[in-house]
């Protein structure tokens, strides 16, 4: 039993210096490529959002003036940049709807009036560009187009709309 015991002891021998400053470079390396691999994804999910967000804003403001635009059977512009842009029609109700949009610092503004009533104030898009060559409204014939950018960030997204009114609208 000694013989076999000490025959174990000397065939132990560890691990050399060189082996362990081997492992501890590989271990490093690993390490560096998976805290790498963690930021890029937080770093892109953060782009991905971003991006999303100003895609949202820039189609529900596309999505509501167009819809509206449909409905039209008059339709104003303002001096500048075609906003604010008033949208007026008469329901089979006999009622006068009068809907106007707006741009108030960042956020484009929409307000219903029927029949000369209060109007109700709701926010259709945020963050969106004000400067008039970003932004802006024209009326050609029958044919609005309707420039919309909105910026989160530094992301910003613009999307033209061409939106074909009533032919009997006037601006």
């Amino acid at each position: 039993m000694k013989r076999w015991l000490k025959a174990i002891i000397e065939q132990e021998r560890g691990f050399t210096l060189i082996e362990i400053i081997v492992s501890v470079a590989i271990i490093g390396i690993l390490g560096v490529g998976i805290v790498y691999t963690i930021f890029q994804t937080f770093n892109e999910s953060s782009r991905s959002t971003t991006h999303a967000e100003v895609v949202q804003q820039v189609t529900n403001a596309g999505y509501w003036i167009s819809h509206d635009c449909i409905m039209a059977q008059t339709v104003a512009l303002g001096e500048n940049s075609g906003f604010p842009l008033v949208l007026k029609w008469i329901t089979w109700g006999d009622e006068v709807t009068e809907v106007t949009y707006t741009l108030e610092n960042d956020k484009l503004m929409r307000n219903l009036s029927i029949n000369g009533q209060a109007a109700r104030q709701v926010n259709v898009a945020e963050k969106i560009d004000t400067d008039p060559l970003k932004t802006n409204c024209q009326l050609d014939s029958n044919l609005l187009t309707l420039k919309v950018t909105a910026t989160v960030d530094s992301t910003d997204k613009t999307r033209t709309y061409s939106i074909k009114i009533r032919p009997e609208s006037t601006s």
